[in-house]
């Protein structure tokens, strides 16, 4: 596991609202990690540390604020709008933890060969006649 091999950390819980999730977290998983799908039993937990929030987007500012309240560093993993931006730093707790917002999306081998193509004018070559483009 990736966590593993940078040392000094260590996964002690998942939590995830769907039962097939669970099932297949705890099967991969080769020792025991408390799993369930109660974040607040999660959270609750006096042995994390940190948290990497990973939801649907319409959760993603108030599981990092509530990871924060519980005393926990935050990283999380959005497309982030200024909206939920200013919704995490206004419920951000006082105490000086760190909430760090990110997207591995973006810094994908694919998102950086798309960028030399298109630096090169041959993104049209490479992908195809654009019929269609939804910008975020």
């Amino acid at each position: 596991m990736a966590l593993d091999e940078l040392g000094g950390a260590a996964l002690v819980a998942v939590s995830n609202l769907y039962a097939g999730r669970r099932t297949g977290e705890r099967e991969a998983l080769e020792r025991t990690v408390f799993v369930t799908q109660d974040d607040e039993e999660m959270l609750a937990r006096k042995d994390t540390d940190a948290a990497t929030v990973v939801t649907p987007d319409h959760w993603h500012a108030q599981a990092s604020i509530d990871a924060g309240n519980a005393g926990m560093e935050v990283y999380c993993k959005s497309r982030w709008t200024r909206h939920r931006r200013q919704q995490v730093v206004c419920g951000a707790p006082r105490d000086r933890r760190i909430i760090q917002l990110g997207s591995q999306r973006v810094s994908s081998v694919l998102y950086q060969k798309a960028n030399e193509n298109q630096k090169a004018n041959e993104l049209i070559v490479a992908i195809g006649k654009l019929n269609w483009v939804r910008l975020l």
